[in-house]
């Protein structure tokens, strides 16, 4: 009965929330990038799916890759999407000889500015596979309840924020390139999460994070200093082959099973204190200093 009474009240403040929104379309906000005019829009309900690639004409890269290019700042806070979020599509492209079939073209999105997903809430999936971003990348506070993927990013400022996310579904960032600092403090992960391959060239912070379910950190390369302190990992986690060229800390994280770091570099002084060291296999792990 208690348990009836509290869904109950969560959906009903879930509409009630939603509610107090208006409405806006996915192809309103396209109209205003196309415009160029800066995206700045709070507590709406984005109807439809929103692709950015459709925002300008896209200009090709290679024979059967395309990019298109948007130069405004995209700012969103509050907001619920209730359709798609990607920065990429395929599309009908030429033939390559005349007796050939059409192949697809790969449209992907640079953004010139700032991508920023403050407190959204996104119901449908989320991919920004391929997307080259020259501002602050930011999408602290916001729950994904769907399939979620930033493979193959590259974030040329110095943050990327994705701060007390929850991530209700598959959480994908793998061989991405972050020129500046990774933040997922305070986050959650209920379902499978991938990092794998990524590099990171600034501070890696996963302090008091969630991890319900297997997550990967195997091949990553991480050149300042990594924080992993007081992180909750209720199944597998993989550091495999990783690279940690400063400071790295696990001060009182939990590891439910075994934590694989074989073949992991590291380059400076490690902190695992209040860590179950029987649960960690370091198997031809590198210590350029004695772990403390």
């Amino acid at each position: 009965m208690k348990y009836l009474i509290l869904t109950i009240f969560t959906v009903f403040t879930q509409c009630s929330v939603a509610a107090e929104k208006t409405e806006i379309t996915a192809s309103e906000v396209l109209s205003l990038i196309k415009s160029g005019k800066h995206v700045e829009i709070s507590n709406k309900i984005i109807i439809g799916d929103l692709d950015f690639t459709l925002a300008t004409e896209p200009f090709t890269i290679t024979g059967f890759t395309s990019q298109s290019e948007i130069g405004v700042n995209i700012y969103f806070r509050d907001c619920l999407f209730m359709g798609k979020v990607t920065s990429n599509s395929k599309r009908a492209g030429a033939s390559p000889a005349p007796t050939a079939p059409a192949r697809e073209t790969s449209v992907q999105t640079s953004f010139k500015n700032n991508l920023t997903f403050v407190a959204c809430d996104f119901r449908s999936e989320v991919n920004f596979d391929h997307a080259v971003v020259f501002g602050i990348v930011n999408f602290s506070g916001s729950v994904f309840r769907e399939n979620t993927s930033f493979n193959n990013i590259a974030v040329w400022s110095k943050e990327c924020r994705f701060n007390e996310i929850k991530a209700e579904k598959r959480f994908m960032m793998v061989y991405s390139t972050i020129l500046g600092n990774l933040n997922f403090f305070d986050a959650e992960f209920s379902a499978v999460a991938s990092f794998q391959e990524t590099t990171v060239m600034g501070n890696l912070v996963f302090n008091n994070v969630k991890f319900s379910q297997r997550v990967g950190f195997d091949l990553m390369a991480v050149y300042a200093s990594a924080f992993f302190n007081y992180s909750q990992f209720a199944a597998a986690a993989d550091f495999s082959r990783a690279r940690f060229q400063h400071t790295v800390e696990f001060a009182n994280a939990k590891f439910a099973t075994t934590a694989n770091f074989e073949k992991t570099s590291f380059g400076n002084e490690v902190n695992f204190d209040g860590v179950d060291k029987e649960r960690i296999n370091f198997k031809d792990a590198f210590f350029a200093i004695p772990e403390k």
